[in-house]
């Protein structure tokens, strides 16, 4: 093999070598924004969760005055109704 020969090999190594390295390194960075960007959606996961408790919870408790209130609005138009004879 001749002088030349050898050059362009190892030139070509050298060009392989620095493009694993850039392109290993690009990975690298795309998974720790990939493990970031995780996080923050199970973060984002977590609050939604417990607004969606916190929602069935006020429901649960409008429901539970609402009947209440009704139930007392039932009995006071009974009284009022026996009250007037209507």
């Amino acid at each position: 093999m001749n002088v030349w020969m050898e050059v362009l090999c190892l030139g070509v190594l050298h060009f392989l070598c620095v493009f694993l390295k850039y392109a290993l390194h690009g990975f690298r960075r795309a998974r720790r924004a990939l493990d970031h960007r995780k996080n923050m959606d199970e973060d984002r996961i977590a609050i939604l969760e417990q607004m969606i408790k916190d929602a069935d919870y006020a429901t649960t408790e409008s429901d539970r005055k609402f009947e209440e209130v009704r139930g007392h609005t039932h009995t006071h138009t009974l009284h009022f109704q026996n009250q007037t004879g209507l």
